[in-house]
Order: C-alpha cells, then structure tokens, then sequence
C-alpha cells in the first residue's frame, strides 16, 4: 500500500509540474506577443497582464504541490543537529506533516469558499470569474493536504 500512495503522490507531482510547465510556455507566449505589440505595432493587447498573473498564480500552487512531494520547500535542518535519536525525528517529522495537513485543509476550505464567493464576478480584462485565482489555492492547499498525508501514512514506522 505505501508504494501505492507514493507512487500516485509521485503522479500527482508529475501532473502538476507538466500542467505548471504548459502554464508557463503559454505565459512566456503572451509576453512575447506583448513586446511584439506594444514595441512594434505600438498597441498593447488590453488582456496582455491579466493572464500572466493569473498564470502564474496557478503556476506557483501547482509547483508548490512538486516541491512538497519532491522535498524542495525551504527548510532550516536544525532538527538533525538538535535531535540525535531517529525515532525522536521521524515523530517530529510526522508533527510537522500532520500540522501542514491541518493548515493546508483550513487554507483549502477559506480559498473554496472565497471561489465561491467571487464566482459571479467577472475578471476585467478577460471576462472570467475571478474565481480562478482563488481555486488555484484551492488545488494548491487540496494537493499539499494529500501530499502530507501521503507522507505521513509512507513514513510512519512499521512497529
């Protein structure tokens, strides 16, 4: 079972980072396309900063969600310095995952619910809901949830 769940974490954050990777070749796109307008034809697309900051909203839940699985968010070390017992560490290390869990549910249940508030509301220059920036938080924290159980549940000792 735990080399089930690590192994859809493991597509999960491969998912995440190729949608995030297209993002991001779409978005280095419009950029181009605006210099191209703005400089050379002297016209400004009215969309042209609109959809890059909604790009890289989604881009930078979506990588947060990689990196989680991949181990790459900032951490200090110290606990290896301060604790020498592996069993110590690994509990903390589940502390740490389970109080990540709990913060990503809460953040995903107040990003939901703010998606949904703005729902009706349309975006200035693309005409969307503006409900697209908050439900990028919404898959960013839903996919850290699982990610941390995930960890949890993989790296729980077998006692």
């Amino acid at each position: 079972m735990k080399s089930a769940l690590a192994r859809s974490t493991g597509r999960l954050a491969s998912g995440s980072l190729a949608i995030a990777a297209a993002m991001l070749g779409i978005m280095a796109g419009v950029v181009i396309y605006t210099v191209f307008q703005r400089y050379l034809l002297g016209k400004t697309p009215y969309w042209s900063e609109e959809l890059p900051r909604l790009l890289l909203i989604w881009m930078a839940f979506l990588g947060a969600i990689a990196a989680a699985v991949h181990g790459g968010h900032l951490s200090a070390g110290l606990l290896p310095l301060l604790i020498r017992g592996e069993r110590v560490r690994r509990r903390f290390a589940v502390l740490r995952l389970t109080l990540t869990a709990l913060f990503s549910i809460v953040m995903f249940k107040a990003s939901f619910d703010l998606a949904l508030l703005t729902s009706g509301q349309l975006t200035a220059a693309l005409q969307i809901s503006a409900s697209w920036a908050y439900a990028a938080c919404a898959v960013g924290f839903a996919g850290l949830t699982i990610v941390s159980l995930s960890a949890i549940l993989t790296r729980m000792p077998a006692e």
